[in-house]
């Protein structure tokens, strides 16, 4: 009995196939890569909010323990009134220590560069602290709207803000480069946090009673 061999035919891949391989897996790779920032950065806008909102509770649980937050009490009674008006916009955070899990990481933004977290909130300072802080904010005022922190990286037609702000209805505000650009998140006095375009926030800014607003940013 004869057996028949099968018989097959091996064809080596042409230039132009292999050169249609290698520009689809060129695009795929292209496509994947360009979703890694972006994706980076969603990333870096939920954790910066969640920071915020952890903030915002620590000065609601303060303001419950104490009657005000640290902003309108005397260091003598360990809040952080003698420097409302002062460079040293840390001090606001280092008094809140016992309520922020004793973690100085929460007051840095993970978009943050130029921040970086301090090991403890004693050898802590302005360089460790990406948020501003609404150093006129009354816990006595039921008035939501009003902006109690938020991303440091405010301009104003002057450029960059630095140390204490006070910002009227009409100012040019705008968010700068950095952390999450074109936009930001601002924590309000009803513990919410908003994720803003340069327009809202300037829509934020007009609501009634929030103007003006004095901000301490580090």
């Amino acid at each position: 009995m004869k057996i028949k061999r099968l018989e097959y035919s091996e064809r080596a891949m042409t230039r132009v196939e292999l050169i249609c391989v290698v520009v689809v897996v060129g695009a795929l790779a292209a496509m994947l890569i360009s979703t890694v920032p972006s994706a980076r950065q969603k990333v870096a806008r939920i954790s910066c909010v969640d920071n915020l909102k952890e903030i915002g509770i620590s000065f609601r649980v303060w303001e419950n323990d104490f009657g005000a937050y640290p902003m309108e009490m005397s260091t003598n009674k360990g809040g952080t009134k003698e420097y409302d008006f002062g460079p040293q916009v840390f001090r606001h955070f280092q008094a809140m220590q016992d309520y922020l899990g004793q973690s100085p990481r929460i007051v840095v933004c993970p978009a943050d560069t130029a921040r970086v977290a301090a090991t403890s909130f004693t050898n802590f300072g302005n360089s460790n602290v990406s948020y501003f802080v609404g150093i006129t904010v009354s816990a006595a005022n039921t008035n939501g709207d009003l902006f109690l922190g938020g991303d440091r990286n405010l301009n104003d037609e002057l450029g960059p803000l630095r140390s204490v702000s006070v910002l009227t209805t009409n100012q040019q505000i705008a968010w700068g480069t950095g952390l999450h650009s074109p936009g930001g998140n601002i924590l309000f006095s009803d513990g919410s946090v908003q994720e803003l375009s340069t327009p809202g926030l300037k829509t934020a800014l007009r609501n009634p009673g929030v103007a003006p607003a004095t901000l301490a940013v580090p």
